[in-house]
């Protein structure tokens, strides 16, 4: 059953994985400055606030038509 969860957990991971890097494409061919992945482990807890407040405004400015 462990094994199963396990196996479970890294296929969900690595679609997300996946579906983040289609994501920042997209809005690297839109024209928006998007950055490479960063671990989470690496960032500072501001730089993840900064991180979640640009992709706020990167989702609301793509709800807004821009």
């Amino acid at each position: 059953m462990a094994c199963d969860l396990l196996r479970l957990r890294m296929a969900v991971d690595a679609a997300r994985e996946q579906i983040e890097e289609d994501w920042r494409q997209r809005y690297r061919i839109a024209g928006f400055k998007v950055p490479d992945r960063i671990s989470e482990e690496e960032m500072s807890n501001e730089d993840l606030n900064a991180q979640a407040r640009n992709m706020v405004s990167l989702i609301a400015a793509q709800f807004n038509g821009a």
